[in-house]
């Protein structure tokens, strides 16, 4: 995670130039203020979006995969439904965590760089069941991701999808996972809201 003066966008230099002018070097650090001016840009951000919340837009129709799905069937899922991220789900619908098609590209990345291979023969490789039997999503999925309830406000994932490291952000009932905002979700939500506005 970012600390909040790169989240932000501005140089510790022009945050300690703005805590020098108001005179309040003593009192604040630069990372408090990146933190205060962060939340109030987080609270603008919910009087632009209004009371919208994540249930509204998310994705509620998942297909979502075990931890021991073998990577050929999670790649087949990617391709077949276009999709850029796959829940993965345990006993209930307990969530477990995501797999982002980056993962994939990752995976047969190093994979190629150990086996002194090109990238193409790496990913035909671990997509096929026989040559590449042990790696399941398990073995893929990323647990240490943002997630929301389902009364979460969409101003609140704008930061969490911002810098790009996620492109989708599953939403949680207790530990049972009943939907998923995307990036798309989040773009079309803010364009109807602008529609509407203009």
């Amino acid at each position: 995670m970012p600390r909040p003066p790169e989240r932000l966008g501005l140089t510790e230099a022009e945050l300690t130039g703005i805590l020098t002018r108001t005179r309040q070097a003593l009192n604040l650090g630069v990372e408090d203020l990146a933190r205060l001016v962060g939340a109030a840009e987080l609270q603008a951000a919910t009087h632009r979006t209004g009371p919208m919340t994540a249930a509204e837009i998310m994705s509620r129709d998942l297909i979502t995969v075990q931890p021991e799905t073998p990577l050929a069937e999670v790649a087949a899922l990617f391709r077949r439904h276009r999709f850029t991220s796959l829940p993965v789900v345990g006993a209930e619908g307990r969530f477990l965590g995501v797999i982002f098609q980056i993962h994939l590209i990752l995976r047969a990345q190093a994979d190629a760089a150990r086996r002194d291979r090109g990238f193409a023969a790496a990913a035909r490789r671990l997509m096929d069941p026989k040559r590449a039997p042990g790696v399941l999503a398990a073995d893929l999925m990323a647990v240490a991701i943002p997630r929301v309830s389902p009364q979460t406000p969409i101003a609140a994932l704008l930061p969490m999808m911002a810098d790009g490291r996620v492109d989708a952000v599953p939403v949680l009932q207790g530990q049972a996972i009943t939907g998923i905002v995307t990036r798309t979700d989040l773009i079309a939500a803010l364009a109807r809201q602008t529609l509407r506005e203009g």
